[in-house]
């Protein structure tokens, strides 16, 4: 296995399961960098302080990651993580993110379509070249709403669970 699957990844959904208890509590993770010492979450228990803070900078600066990282000097060198979050980049890489690829092709053939259809002079061509751009933003309808389905349902999930 590569660094992504054996620290980063693991990092990065350590960061997407840890929820603020309240909209106005800020999370506080603090990190011996220089230390081998283990991280204290059961989750990462395998790994060092400094194996963490190392996947969190490289997350924040593939930009799959938010969040403020203060150093402070004192008997080792510290580090202070506030307001981590996921961002959408990091949630793709997660595979819980909408493909805006595969949105953003099917809106272009729908353009496309719909163009050949604003220039055919038979009308049973244009219905149909018409007809086949509705199916292709059908298409990119239906993958925007499954992926807003599934944030949802798993947002609503968290605040319902006693």
């Amino acid at each position: 296995m590569n660094e992504w699957e054996n620290v980063d990844r693991r990092v990065l959904e350590w960061v997407a399961t840890t929820r603020r208890v309240s909209p106005v509590e800020r999370h506080s993770y603090e990190l011996f960098a220089q230390s081998d010492w283990p991280f204290d979450d059961d989750a990462l228990a395998d790994l060092s302080g400094k194996q963490v803070d190392e996947a969190l900078r490289r997350l924040l600066d593939d930009n799959r990651i938010d969040g403020k990282r203060a150093a402070f000097i004192g008997r080792e060198l510290r580090t202070r993580w506030t307001n981590l979050r996921v961002t959408a980049g990091g949630l793709n890489a997660l595979g819980e993110w909408l493909d805006l690829d595969r949105v953003a092709t099917a809106v272009g053939v729908q353009n496309l379509l719909l163009d050949l259809a604003e220039r055919e002079t038979d009308p049973e061509r244009r219905s149909l070249l018409q007809r086949a751009a509705g199916a292709a933003v059908l298409f990119a309808n239906e993958t925007v709403r499954g992926a807003l389905a599934s944030v949802v349902a798993s947002e609503v999930g968290e605040v319902l669970e006693p």
